[in-house]
């Protein structure tokens, strides 16, 4: 099996990860920038799956330039089995929300696609996964800081761009064309998800374990609320992972839709 040297992985990754951006903010006419190939998760996956130098399907810790390990890892690597499926990677890089430079910002260019609450919700939900299985000990606190790290600056760009043409049946009988009120409703709920994620931050950052543990599940709470309030059902029954270990798999915990991490 073919595979590449760390500069030319790093290189296919790094393209990877800019060109979503790179789509987000458009070329002048409508278009992506000049020059800019079409984004394709499935052939980025391709490339980067011929390093996998011992055909197993996955690529481990050892197969990538050691800079991606630290960003992509953490967030990527859902079940913590410290390798890299093609499911894992194809979710990785389709939930990184496309809002030009970084997370937070309101819109990409004229004609590339426009960064929304969903992908910005579905980069938060995809750490919150991760740190769902962490033990939060000494070993695991440089990836848990990544994670909430993720999941704070998602929660801030989601933020901004809370959309209320696209209300959930029951958040349209609950507030039928006051869309001020249901902007604002939505704010506060992610506003208080922002700090539930900051607490459990705090912990993690004082290794705390069992505080930790603790402050998640407050995180996770609060989270299932907005999801009850505001996530559209469909949606969601079409993006829900399978539960996690423990049974704490289950409705609006996962990330995706309005008002949650």
């Amino acid at each position: 099996m073919r595979t590449f040297s760390a500069t030319k992985l790093a290189a296919v990754i790094a393209g990877a990860l800019m060109t979503t951006s790179a789509l987000a903010q458009g070329g002048r006419e409508g278009g992506p920038p000049p020059g800019e190939r079409p984004f394709d998760v499935n052939a980025i996956i391709d490339r980067m799956m011929e390093n996998d130098a011992n055909g197993d399907g996955k690529l481990a810790r050892d197969e990538m330039p050691g800079r991606f390990v630290e960003q992509m890892f953490p967030v990527a690597d859902a079940d913590q089995d410290g390798f890299l499926t093609r499911e894992e990677l194809k979710t990785y890089f389709e939930s990184r929300p496309r809002g030009g430079a970084g997370f937070g910002q309101p819109r990409g260019g004229e004609g590339g696609p426009p960064a929304t609450l969903d992908s910005h919700m579905r980069q938060a939900g995809q750490a919150l996964r991760a740190l769902r299985r962490s033990s939060f000990t000494a070993e695991t606190q440089a990836d848990d800081l990544t994670r909430i790290g993720v999941i704070e600056a998602s929660l801030v760009g989601a933020k901004q761009l809370i959309d209320p043409e696209h209300m959930a049946p029951q958040a349209k009988e609950k507030y039928g064309s006051d869309t001020a009120a249901y902007t604002r409703d939505v704010r506060l709920a992610i506003i208080k998800a922002i700090k539930a994620a900051i607490a459990l931050e705090e912990t993690i950052i004082a290794g705390d374990s069992a505080g930790s543990k603790a402050a998640l599940e407050k995180l996770l709470a609060v989270q299932k609320e907005g999801h009850d309030q505001f996530q559209n059902e469909e949606e969601e029954a079409n993006e829900r992972p399978a539960p996690a270990p423990g049974g704490r798999g289950g409705r609006g915990q996962d990330g995706g839709g309005n008002g949650g991490g």
